[in-house]
């Protein structure tokens, strides 16, 4: 079987994920047992009513709201778990420990797409339920510390990252910065080796969306993908500060950073919670005195990078200048 390292979690699968490459060490205690195109030994009853529950119509998408119908809990066994139906009828069952995950889908869905929601919602939900802090997030490497680059879809998360780690600062996750409290410190937990992008980025850091591989047939995002090279960081790093990607501007001072107050920051890592739009009540209230513990033990910043794309290299090198001297 093979084993992957993602997020500080030992994970073991009965197949291989496109796009990652299996660690050569075995794990004799898994942290995650994922099982793909299977289903839990529960009845066939049971079974039945997880896959009938909020089935969806044709041309339908499934919000991620564990107090929808897409989202069926259940007790047997002595433990809950929670069945997630996603997009195009992928469907995912989740111990509420987060120690296992079973995956089913249609025949017309390929394994490409399956991992990529997997590495997506799915995961970014299984490192909550593990104890630690998920957002969205990616982060860099810089000076032995890591720093979190956030922002609205768009922002430009990924195409930073993945820059700043062809200039020297390597990636240490894409889209999800997984953080651990660890004597006092908030770790970042190294990701996936893997940048998503989309062609336009793809067209500025690899010389168009051609000369990187699809994400899944029929997806627009391409992927580079950094294992065993030195643009990947594979330690957990404490994290020196959080970076809110603003809206570009054409300005000749820009790229501008400037340090968000105390309330600003809060509300700033309420926003880029990862999984805060799933959780139900009681969740989200435990969630929330994480994330406050947070925003007042780490700066948070908003950058204002520049309009023109050929600057890219100018907002890198401002973001790690800064993080290695915040003052």
């Amino acid at each position: 079987m093979p084993f992957y390292r993602i997020y500080g979690l030992r994970i073991r699968s009965n197949q291989e994920l496109p796009t990652l490459t299996p660690q050569e060490l075995i794990f004799d205690h898994p942290d995650v047992d994922l099982r793909l195109d299977e289903l839990p030994d529960w009845d066939a009853e049971l079974i039945a009513r997880a896959l009938r529950r909020g089935e969806l119509q044709d041309g339908q998408k499934a919000p991620l709201d564990p107090e929808s119908p897409y989202v069926w809990r259940t007790h047997t066994q002595g433990q809950n778990f929670e069945r997630w139906m996603l997009q195009n009828g992928m469907i995912f069952i989740i111990s509420e420990k987060g120690d296992k995950i079973w995956a089913r889908w249609p025949p017309e869905i390929t394994l490409d797409l399956v991992t990529a929601y997997l590495l997506g919602p799915i995961l970014g939900y299984v490192v909550y339920l593990r104890g630690m802090l998920c957002l969205h997030a990616s982060s860099v490497l810089v000076g032995g510390r890591a720093i979190g680059l956030m922002g609205v879809a768009g922002a430009g998360k990924s195409t930073t990252s993945a820059a700043m780690a062809s200039m020297g600062y390597p990636l240490i996750s894409e889209d999800h910065l997984a953080l651990a409290l660890d004597g006092g410190r908030w770790m970042a937990q190294p990701g996936y080796p893997i940048v998503r992008l989309w062609p336009d980025s793809a067209e500025m850091l690899a010389g168009g969306p051609a000369n990187l591989p699809e994400l899944a047939p029929g997806f627009r995002k391409r992927y580079l993908n950094l294992a065993g090279t030195t643009m990947l960081a594979s330690e957990a790093a404490p994290l020196a500060g959080l970076y809110i990607l603003l809206p570009r501007v054409n300005a000749d001072d820009a790229p501008r950073i400037q340090p968000l107050d105390a309330q600003q920051r809060l509300m700033a890592v309420i926003r880029n919670s990862y999984t805060t739009v799933v959780l139900n009540k009681t969740q989200k209230g435990g969630e929330f005195q994480t994330l406050a513990k947070l925003a007042a033990a780490v700066p948070v910043f908003s950058v204002t990078p520049h309009s023109d794309p050929a600057r890219l290299p100018d907002l890198c090198r401002a973001i790690a200048k800064h993080a290695a001297n915040p003052a």
